[in-house]
């Protein structure tokens, strides 16, 4: 079935004209999804897929500390590497700079990269590979 690329642009046009970060269509066994995201978010990879679920990790409970908080800024996949058997993108311990990548969050088959927004030295990371983050939870912990 060939995708109706007129259909999925208006698609995108009503959720932003309406101010929706979000708006999923079903037709038969099609699903088309529209996230809007913040410009800040860099796209890697892009797909139409049929909803699948995912299983929710537990929410690790995230001591107070003076450390600065990276912050999910999207619910989906955590990825802490680029693929699997590769090292990961950071470890506890190691110096970051400003805009070194921490990790990929997948959200509808798009791989985001969340960047350090500061430099300096990963304390804590609060997030398992492959567990899926919420909007807004605490990811990583910089000094």
């Amino acid at each position: 079935m060939a995708v109706d690329l007129d259909y999925l642009k208006e698609i995108i046009a009503v959720a932003k004209e309406s101010g929706l970060s979000e708006i999923e269509v079903t037709e038969g066994e099609r699903t088309y999804r529209c996230v809007i995201q913040p410009a800040t978010t860099q796209a890697v990879q892009t797909h139409i897929v049929n909803p699948v679920e995912v299983e929710q990790a537990p929410v690790v409970e995230v001591p107070k500390t003076n450390y600065h908080q990276v912050k999910s800024p999207m619910v989906g996949s955590v990825y802490l590497a680029a693929s699997p058997g590769e090292p990961p993108f950071v470890k506890e311990g190691q110096t970051v700079k400003k805009g070194d990548v921490l990790c990929l969050i997948e959200a509808m088959k798009m791989f985001n990269k969340v960047k350090a927004d500061r430099t300096g030295v990963i304390k804590n990371c609060f997030i398992q590979d492959g567990s899926c983050a919420e909007f807004d939870q605490v990811l990583f912990e910089i000094e």
